[in-house]
């Protein structure tokens, strides 16, 4: 028997070779879980095809995921190497996890209820886990309790014994304690605790009878005095119901001891040791403070000038509790006062002063005392004293009661002492006022040289050194003395030198002789005033005054006058600009002589008019002289700006429709024979032509440069392929077309690495749709590409060339059925030699036994013509001949 079967219209018919068709698997059986998704295992085949294609990544490939909602059988067609075509199934059962409830959600107050969560299930299942864990007692069971501290929303995943899982949730909301708590505190023992609660509607304060008030226990606040540990309870109910339960801790604080001392009687009014007693660590007070030397010390003196307690306050540094004392202090009528029968008085030098002690009542001893000065007696009530500097004298008295009392006075020493002016040096015939600080009778000696010798103030004109006596009387009667020496010393003779003259802003040396230092006056115009040889450059005509000092800082004087010469003021030409080569005319007037410098570029450098022609910029100095010789100087710029000399700069060739960057080495303004006025220009020529550039610098132009530029031809791309047929894979032939082009660039659209014939053939070896792209290139380096699409389609149909329907004899090629993949749908007509039509089916996996009704039909050729469509949506049509063999 001789089978041959049809490839495809591109591959080569194979005849008289038997075929030898594989056998595809779709792989074993799978179970998951609803949602989940599992591979799919085929595996046999070249080409694979899945049906259905619901639920799953991909129908084309050996080894899909599948996800479907149900359970599913899939076919999985198997195409092998030479078309045979076999299939398999495989069952993907979906497991439905089991539906979980965790309950109704639940309110709870803050920290005072635990709830009972439940995972309800139809069916048992394998395991629990529920999340968050915080405030359960387990993670793991059915059934855990929650004690959340805030509000949770609880979630309890379920796994079936399929091990698929199912979520459940539970919202436990957890109210807030908006109440006020009251932390535990301490006060000290016997004061007063004032507590308040808030946020709630009811409250309720245990013991009650702890209270000041027992009745206020139903109230917000609550006020007690304790002497010992206390605890209460406070119980609030809050808007939401919740009871809030609080114990407070009131700790007693002890008062700390204290003992101010025993009562005491003051019999001489003086002092009262106080002496206070308490335990460490306190800070004592005493009051009232003014009477209190020291009102922070335990031990301190006290002075009260009335009967009265004096108290202590004392307060623990740890708790700050305080406690007091007293102590009560009289003060008896009997005391002593003693006076001094002098007041405060000022002594001349060395004189004494009697003093007298005057007491209410005898007394037994009297002691006197200064730092100051000397007594004659010490112990008596009559003493004298002597000062030696200003101080206090006190006197101490007794009485037999030994009450004690004290008086003072102040001496003060005359501080008067006549004080003149102090030795003076002057220069003769110099007069000076001998003045004092005061007093009330005065006497010079000697008297030769002043005018008034009973002057407090007396001027004095010595013709020699000579020495002042001053005897003054102050208004207490106290002399003092002092005196004063008037040194006299001669004067130097001053020589300023002979007049002299200058033009205005010029300047001359001065000379002086005569001294030792000089003074020159006034100093305007002068370099240093006061050195002997200064410069001077007065404006004006000056006469200056020099004052020469000798070493004894005596003075002498003399006179120079300086006449200023005016000094001509020239006008000249303003500065110019001119071009390199160009000539400028130049002036000046105002003066009798001029002279010009630089002389480079003038036509006469000793005029009042000439012309300049510099190559290059140049300040030109004019000097004008008058007849006194005083001059003036001008300056006049000539800027002279360079002629450019441009040259143009670029790439003499481009490619047509391409742009050339040109540009120009000098100047800076421009002009292109092309319109342009920057110094680079960027042109896109449609042929060869010449470029102009005119350069500038400001006004002043130089030469013309010209550049030629080449224009290249770009070349045409193009090219044709093969015909084909629309399956692959398939070899395609490309035929190029390009013109003026020498070299080539092919890409097929594949991640190839490129091709460089100029004719290439391309094998495809997959379907989808391609992008050719060719780069003609010409040997100028100018370029073209041209693309173009190329769709190939992943489908195909294997048709038989012949079959025998002898199923009774080997059951091999006994019916007529073709190989297909990537097919959707398909339609196929049998025809005999006459038309008539003797088949016909839509079924894809056809197969025609031969018969025509019910009949064998005769052997020969048939003519079959199949209409497909492509998964891909595209449609196709093939004929071709059938031979029946029997």
């Amino acid at each position: 028997m001789l089978c041959v079967g049809v490839f495809s219209s591109h591959l080569a018919q194979a005849k008289d070779i038997p075929l030898k068709i594989m056998a595809v698997s779709a792989g074993p059986d799978k179970s998951l879980c609803q949602g989940d998704t599992t591979m799919l295992t085929g595996s046999g085949a070249l080409i694979y095809s899945w049906t259905p294609t619901t639920g799953l990544s991909a129908a084309n490939i050996a080894n899909p995921l599948a996800f479907p909602n149900f359970t599913t059988m899939y076919i999985l067609f198997g195409t092998d190497a030479v078309g045979g075509i076999t299939r398999d199934t495989v069952i993907v059962t979906v497991n439905v996890p089991v539906p979980v409830n965790a309950g109704l959600d639940t309110i709870l107050c803050e920290g005072q209820a635990i709830v009972q969560l439940f995972a309800a299930t139809p069916v048992i299942v394998a395991a629990y886990s529920w999340y968050p864990t915080t405030g359960l007692n387990s993670g793991v069971i059915q059934n855990p309790a929650a004690a959340p501290d805030t509000t949770t929303l609880y979630s309890v995943v379920v796994t079936d014994l399929n091990g698929c899982k199912s979520f459940g949730d539970r919202l436990v909301t957890v109210l807030p304690n908006k109440t006020y708590n009251i932390g535990d505190t301490s006060i000290c023992a016997k004061d007063t605790l004032n507590l308040y609660a808030g946020g709630g509607i009811s409250y309720s304060w245990h013991p009650g009878t702890a209270l000041l008030n027992p009745t206020d226990s139903t109230k917000t606040t609550a006020s007690l005095i304790i002497l010992n540990d206390t605890i209460l309870q406070l119980v609030i109910i809050d808007s939401f119901g919740c009871v809030i339960n609080q114990n407070i801790q009131v700790t007693a604080n002890p008062l700390p001891p204290v003992n101010a001392g025993i009562d005491t009687i003051m019999l001489c009014r003086d002092s009262v040791l106080l002496i206070a007693t308490s335990i460490p660590g306190v800070t004592y007070t005493w009051s009232p403070g003014n009477v209190i030397d020291n009102p922070f010390s335990p031990v301190t003196w006290g002075r009260p000038w009335y009967t009265g307690d004096l108290t202590v306050m004392v307060v623990d540094d740890v708790t700050g509790c305080r406690n007091f004392d007293s102590r009560h202090v009289f003060l008896s009528d009997h005391f002593l006062n003693v006076n001094i029968s002098s007041r405060d008085t000022v002594l001349c030098p060395g004189f004494s002063l009697p003093l007298s002690a005057n007491t209410t009542h005898p007394v037994i001893a009297y002691g006197w005392e200064s730092l100051t000065g000397n007594f004659d007696n010490i112990a008596t009530q009559n003493t004298v004293f002597t000062p030696w500097g200003d101080g206090a004298v006190r006197i101490v008295v007794k009485d037999s009661l030994e009450c004690k009392d004290a008086a003072e006075i102040t001496v003060y020493l005359d501080r008067f002492w006549v004080q003149t002016i102090p030795d003076t040096t002057i220069c003769f015939g110099t007069t000076l006022i001998m003045g004092t600080n005061g007093g009330a009778i005065f006497h010079w000696s000697p008297i030769s040289g002043i005018d008034n010798p009973n002057s407090p103030a007396p001027i004095a004109n010595p013709s020699l050194t000579t020495t002042y006596y001053v005897e003054t009387i102050d208004a207490l009667g106290c002399y003092s003395y002092d005196t004063t020496t008037i040194s006299v010393n001669p004067r130097p003779v001053a020589n300023a030198g002979n007049d002299r003259e200058l033009c205005m802003g010029d300047s001359l040396q001065l000379q002086a002789y005569g001294g030792d230092s000089y003074d020159w006056s006034p100093a305007t115009g002068l370099s240093n005033a006061f050195i002997s040889n200064p410069k001077a450059s007065p404006i004006v005509a000056t006469s200056y005054v020099i004052t020469a000092y000798n070493q004894f800082g005596c003075t002498d004087q003399d006179l120079i006058r300086i006449e200023v010469r005016p000094v001509p003021v020239i006008v000249y030409g303003t500065d110019a600009s001119i071009c390199q080569e160009d000539t400028v005319s130049l002036f000046v007037t105002g003066a009798d002589n001029y002279a010009w410098s630089p002389i480079t570029g003038l036509s006469n450098a000793g005029t009042d008019t000439l012309r300049a022609f510099p190559t290059k910029t140049t300040i030109y100095r004019v000097i004008g002289t008058t007849e006194y010789g005083c001059t003036d100087t001008g300056f006049v710029t000539i800027n002279v700006t360079d002629l450019p000399h441009p040259t143009i700069v670029g790439y003499p060739g481009i490619c047509e429709g391409q742009n050339i960057l040109l540009s120009v080495n000098e100047g800076n303004t421009f002009m292109w024979n092309t319109g342009e006025t920057s110094s680079a220009i960027t042109a896109t020529p449609a042929s060869s032509m010449w470029f102009t550039c005119a350069a500038f610098n400001g006004v002043c132009g130089g030469e013309i440069d010209s550049f030629f530029v080449e224009v290249w031809q770009n070349p045409i791309a193009d090219f044709s392929l093969s015909q084909f047929t629309q399956f692959a894979p398939i070899p395609v032939s490309f035929t190029n077309s390009s013109q003026f082009a020498n070299t080539y660039t092919w890409d097929f659209g594949m991640e190839e690495f490129p091709v460089y014939e100029e004719n290439p053939i391309h094998n495809f070896p997959f379907a989808g749709d391609f992008v050719v792209t060719l780069v003609a290139e010409s040997h100028k380096g100018c370029k073209d590409t041209v693309s173009k699409p190329i769709s190939l389609v992943n489908a195909n149909l294997y048709v038989p060339s012949a079959f025998t329907p002898n199923a009774s004899l080997d059951n091999v090629n006994s019916t007529f059925k073709v190989g297909a993949y990537g097919i959707l749908k398909l339609h196929i007509t049998i025809e005999g030699r006459n038309g008539n039509l003797v088949y016909e089916s839509d079924d894809p996996n056809f197969e025609w036994d031969g018969k025509i009704k019910g009949q064998n039909a005769p052997e020969g050729v048939y003519v079959y013509k199949i209409v497909a469509i492509a998964e891909s949506g595209k449609k196709f049509e093939k004929y071709g001949t059938l031979t029946l063999i029997r």
